[in-house]
């Protein structure tokens, strides 16, 4: 029937054909349009984001699922099935379909197996509580091609027993193969440290280490704690609190600092007082003409008792010198959470670098008043050596490009081949013929031989990550 209907439509036009037919009308596809059929075509484009927007408002769905990778490819397969289509039910949504996608991820994952395999993989454990008050731990594994998820488990039973954490920790392992993987990451609690020790004595080849943003962050509430710092941090708090908390000082305070905030959102709760300590510190001659301002000494906020004692605070010039002095030394260490912290690049590489780099610039800019300086060394020196410190972090140090070609910074850390050649023995696992592949390559990346040689290695030394560029050069 279809066919004859094509057909008929076709002699139809043949009878009806005239001069018109042999050239091209100005409404076909790709043919000049004409302005009114431009004005509609945006209509059309408005009415369907419109109906879009609609349905996301109506729904609550956050407006920042447009940036899925999946918004655009669900329009396009909408748009193919063309009008009339309808979407999938409620249950459709949450029975077939959700099983299905599931079934898709479980494929994906086990495409990164054989990266798994060929680059090694780090396995990461990360505890959470929900809104219910759940112990969770979300499981992810790590390769240079990117992160998987692999599941979240409810593990408000096993979170305080070591041993249950272990078993829950072993069978993640045994799934994604212990000859896969070269790190395991979890939190530094008890319980969680005790139970990663048994993994990595079940598995000798595994090493552990905490994860190091949370360290820094430990590091950065025992220096809170120092009563020098609590006195200043209270009195920036103050400031902060008295202004966010009125409208009218609010408002003063975004125009005298040109729409910028003094709070600034930070990587973790600690770091959050030294961060808004910088920022006020930027901020410092703007918020002082704000409370010597007309404005300001005309508004019924000068007067009062909270008032005065909010510009007290303001002008109080020792506080400034404090606050200065606080910055200077635990600028060094936030740049250090940074580091950690940031998504850009994987942070073992840097991280032994950055935390010795931050120690010795702590030094240089209070090498006359050591005595304010080492409760902060103190500090930084026992969580280094009793939680954050590992092999692992100086063999990344060793194997980074970047530090690795620079004379001096070798000089300096000379102890880190040893801690290097500690890893690549434990990662032989008594393989004769690994290990002497091992520290044969080991000795062709120092002289810099073969291909690690060539122009485009050295120029990429400091521009590529470490991975990608030894992963180049070394095939």
């Amino acid at each position: 029937m279809l066919l004859n209907n094509q057909l008929q439509v076709v002699e139809n036009r043949k009878k009806n054909a005239t001069l018109e037919a042999y050239f091209i009308p100005r409404t076909t596809h790709g043919a000049q349009k004409s302005l009114q059929s431009c004005w509609k075509n945006k209509e059309v484009i408005e009415r369907c984001d419109l109906a879009i927007a609609k349905w996301m408002i109506d729904a609550c769905v956050p407006f920042n699922t447009a940036n899925s990778i999946y918004y655009q490819h669900a329009i396009d397969g909408i748009t193919t099935m063309g009008p009339g289509y309808k979407g999938p039910n409620f249950h459709a949504l949450r029975g077939y379909y959700l099983a299905k996608a599931v079934d898709e991820m479980k494929i994906f994952v086990e495409s990164y197996r054989e990266i798994w395999k060929k680059t090694g993989c780090t396995l990461m454990a990360d505890g959470w509580t929900d809104q219910k008050r759940r112990n969770l731990i979300n499981f992810l594994v790590y390769c240079p091609e990117g992160t998987v998820f692999l599941k979240t488990v409810d593990a408000s039973e096993a979170s305080k027993a070591a041993m249950l954490l272990y078993k829950l920790f072993r069978e993640v392992v045994l799934f994604v193969g212990p000859e896969n993987i070269v790190r395991m990451v979890t939190g530094n609690a008890s319980n969680y440290v005790v139970a990663s020790k048994l993994l990595v004595e079940e598995f000798p080849s595994m090493f552990w280490s905490p994860y190091a943003a949370n360290c820094i962050n430990l590091i950065l509430q025992d220096v809170g704690k120092l009563q020098s710092i609590c006195s200043v941090v209270d009195h920036a708090s103050s400031i902060t609190k008295y202004i966010y908390n009125h409208c009218y000082p609010l408002h003063l305070m975004r125009k005298f600092t040109r729409g910028k905030e003094i709070l600034q959102p930070a990587p973790t709760p600690f770091a959050t007082n030294f961060i808004t300590l910088q920022s006020i510190l930027v901020h410092k001659d703007n918020l002082r003409a704000m409370v010597t301002s007309r404005e300001w000494v005309s508004s019924t906020y000068a007067k009062d008792n909270k008032g005065k004692k909010f510009i007290d605070s303001v002008l109080n010039s020792i506080f400034w010198g404090e606050c200065a002095s606080i910055v200077r030394m635990t600028e060094p260490l936030v740049r250090v959470l940074r580091i950690v912290d940031s998504d850009d690049r994987p942070a073992m590489r840097y991280l032994y670098e950055a935390i010795h780099s931050a120690k010795e610039e702590m030094l240089r800019r209070f090498q006359r008043k050591m005595t304010e300086v080492q409760p902060f060394l103190n500090i930084i020196n026992n969580r280094w050596d009793e939680q954050l410190y590992r092999k692992l972090y100086a063999a990344g140090f060793w194997l980074n490009p970047r530090f690795q070609y620079d004379v001096n910074l070798m000089d300096r850390y000379t102890n880190t081949i040893s801690r290097l050649l500690d890893v690549v023995e434990k990662s032989a696992n008594e393989n004769a013929i690994l290990l002497s592949k091992l520290t044969s390559e080991m000795k062709l990346f120092r002289n810099a031989e073969h291909d690690f040689g060539r122009v485009s290695a050295r120029n990429d030394r400091t521009l590529l990550p470490p991975g990608i560029l030894l992963f180049s050069y070394s095939m």
